[in-house]
């Protein structure tokens, strides 16, 4: 097998990284859902970008499992359970969620005025994905 230099991992080590031929899989031999990920550029498209764009902020996932952990909450008992989260950052991360699907919102004329935030169908179908995140990333 012929060995490819690349540059080190780490830019303060001087040792190179060795890959050999074969260790990697080509764009060929990739689903064509996973392919489209190697493309160059990706294409704008790209439904896991998407995905990745609705959940990547610092208080939206913890929001997500807050509320599929317990259920129906209220804004005011959810910022209590997001300790360190402003009013202003929980609600336009709960307008975003809600606006992707992933959070459902309950308003009720009531004085004073009631709201409750629920995880929705699609959120729970995102669980069992984060789950296998979780496991892949704790194997390091």
């Amino acid at each position: 097998m012929r060995a490819t230099r690349r540059r080190p991992r780490n830019p303060g080590s001087r040792a190179p990284v060795v890959i050999r031929e074969g260790d990697l899989m080509t764009p060929l031999e990739l689903p064509d859902a996973v392919a489209t990920l190697f493309a160059s550029p990706p294409p704008d498209d790209c439904p896991v970008q998407r995905a990745i764009d609705q959940i990547a902020d610092k208080w939206k996932l913890r929001i997500l499992l807050a509320l599929s952990r317990d259920g129906v909450v209220r804004f005011r008992e959810l910022q209590r359970r997001l300790d360190g989260v402003s009013q202003k950052v929980l609600t336009s991360a709960l307008r975003e969620l809600e606006r992707d699907g992933l959070v459902t919102r309950t308003a009720y004329a009531e004085i004073p005025p009631r709201v409750e935030y629920r995880a929705s169908e699609r959120c729970a179908s995102l669980l069992p994905i984060l789950a296998q995140l979780q496991e892949w990333a704790s194997r390091g």
